[in-house]
């Protein structure tokens, strides 16, 4: 039988007992069939959402079914090839302060890259999404890429 952990509010962890949490990497590349961009060729945008889990790994297969982030830090960055501007909305339902949800939206200017350091400090992570798993955080995303001067009617 394995081993489980269960960290709640209630829990008060000594300086000691505090586990660094390794880097969750979570990417995802933006493709466009034939016809999303026939849509984006005759409307000048285009919007997907995205909805997927991280798992969040452990040493020795614990069962993690919630935390409290005592410091840290997601570092996005954001690297794109389409010479397009772009509105990303990230949203992870399960990653609560004072019960909120946490949501971050970043604003692109085509082409390149760009990065963004979101505080997580104080943050509760439900990693059981909703009681019925355990080691994952689900996370929603949405791109709203606009075309560069886009002029209704006009093929650029």
């Amino acid at each position: 039988m394995g081993s489980s952990l269960l960290f709640t509010r209630r829990d008060s962890l000594q300086p000691k007992q505090l586990v660094t949490v390794p880097p969750i990497d979570l990417n995802y590349q933006l493709q466009m069939d034939a016809g999303a961009a026939a849509q984006f060729e005759a409307l000048g945008k285009f919007s997907k959402h995205v909805s997927n889990y991280a798992i969040f790994q452990t040493t020795n297969k614990e069962r993690i079914k919630n935390y409290r982030i005592r410091q840290g830090s997601f570092n996005v960055n954001v690297v794109s090839e389409f010479n397009h501007n772009a509105t990303l909305v990230f949203y992870y339902p399960t990653i609560t302060k004072n019960g909120v949800p946490l949501m971050d939206t970043m604003i692109f200017t085509a082409p390149g890259t760009i990065s963004k350091v979101i505080t997580l400090d104080g943050y509760d992570v439900d990693l059981s999404d909703g009681g019925i798993s355990y080691n994952v955080i689900p996370y929603l995303f949405e791109i709203n890429l606009v075309r560069k001067s886009f002029k209704a009617g006009i093929n650029q």
